[in-house]
């Protein structure tokens, strides 16, 4: 889906630091196995890369900070329930859907009970899923965008998503 000219060409990427298991979640889906993490995380690098990203990659840090989202308990990070895909059209939580502040725009409802994967994000001209969401995909295909999956079981078990693995500009 090449309607917009790529903004994106580098990333900034952190993996994973041996503590990762010990930080905050909202959700229980068992302490995440960080050997996993650490695969799941270079794949992601990957597929960044594949979608014409240059890496700048940092050390792994024992440090980390989490954004609330105030009034939608169902969401730990603002970016958990929303993801911008351009052309004024968002990927949105049933929980998110009715603010005021998305009026106006074009937006992808996520399926009842796979709000995981509204954490989903564009990079140029390909949409990052989460792995395990075929109808969400699916939905995202026939609105025309080139979509690829990764497996995300360990991030999303400490509340991670797709666009908590790098800052992109």
């Amino acid at each position: 889906m090449s309607d917009e000219k790529k903004l994106r060409t580098k990333a900034i990427v952190r993996p994973p630091s041996p503590n990762f298991s010990n930080g905050l979640t909202t959700i229980d889906l068992g302490k995440p196995i960080y050997a996993r993490a650490v695969e799941q995380h270079e794949a992601y690098c990957e597929a960044l890369r594949r979608s014409g990203l240059a890496l700048v990659s940092l050390e792994a840090d024992d440090r980390s900070s989490f954004v609330g989202l105030r009034g939608v308990s169902s969401s730990l990070h603002l970016k958990s329930g929303l993801a911008y895909l351009g052309n004024n059209r968002l990927v949105v939580t049933e929980a998110l859907a009715n603010c005021a502040e998305f009026r106006g725009h074009d937006l992808v409802l996520v399926s009842a009970g796979e709000d995981y994967a509204a954490n989903c994000l564009r990079v140029n001209d390909q949409v990052l899923v989460a792995a395990g969401y075929p109808a969400f995909e699916r939905r995202l295909q026939e609105l025309g965008y080139e979509t690829m999956a990764l497996e995300m079981s360990e991030f999303q078990k400490m509340d991670g998503g797709l666009s908590c693995l790098s800052l992109r500009f």
